[in-house]
């Protein structure tokens, strides 16, 4: 003998199809991260919070080593505060954002979100300030691409790599001079007046340390 057949509601049907289908709306998306080897970027200079009026923002710069153009997005920047105290740490998030060959990207606060000199604005992750003193690292995925790290950041200018030599993730660990020096370079007479504090170079080859 056939069970009787037991009636559920519409209303319960719809129900769980919706919730099914809320479940199968998107499949997983991919982990995307370059395929890189170690020292293929290179951290080369870094502008923190300015002491006096500024306009240029703050931001991190970095070096491309190979001699192939390389997709940023899924690169990850990540500062810790010298007492373990805390983590600054932001994703690129554009798939476009590219390093040429043997160039400059600069990943930048929303400071400096306006500036041309721009590759990718990290305020989606992070919003506040570069910390004074850190050890910073740059991963694809799991690969750790370049680590460095600085005591303090000047109030005035850039910390910058030297840039009487190419830039190089083994000899940017060192915090010796000349290896990183305090790029407080006046701006140059054509730059605009409404301006204000000291640029750096980002984007582009530093200057030689004194």
């Amino acid at each position: 003998m056939l069970e009787p057949r037991r009636h559920i509601p519409r209303a319960l049907i719809g129900a769980i199809g919706a919730i099914a289908g809320l479940a199968c709306v998107r499949e997983p998306l991919d982990r995307i991260c370059p395929t890189l080897d170690a020292g293929a970027l290179v951290i080369t200079e870094i502008r923190g919070p300015q002491s006096g009026a500024d306009t240029y923002g703050e931001w991190i710069e970095l070096y491309n080593a190979t001699d192939a153009p390389i997709r940023l997005g899924g690169i990850t920047v990540t500062l810790y505060k010298l007492d373990g105290s805390g983590e600054f740490r932001f994703m690129v998030r554009d798939p476009d954002a590219e390093i040429a060959a043997g160039g400059y990207a600069v990943l930048a606060g929303e400071s400096a979100a306006d500036k041309d000199f721009v590759t990718y604005e990290y305020s989606s992750d992070e919003d506040g300030s570069l910390y004074a003193a850190a050890f910073v690292e740059v991963y694809s995925c799991e690969v750790l691409i370049d680590k460095m790290f600085y005591r303090a950041l000047p109030s005035v200018g850039t910390l910058s790599l030297d840039g009487a030599t190419t830039p190089d993730a083994a000899a940017n660990e060192s915090t010796d001079d000349p290896v990183w020096c305090v790029d407080e370079t006046p701006l140059a007479p054509g730059e605009p007046a409404t301006e204000l504090g000291i640029r750096g170079t980002p984007g582009e080859a530093n200057r030689p340390c004194p």
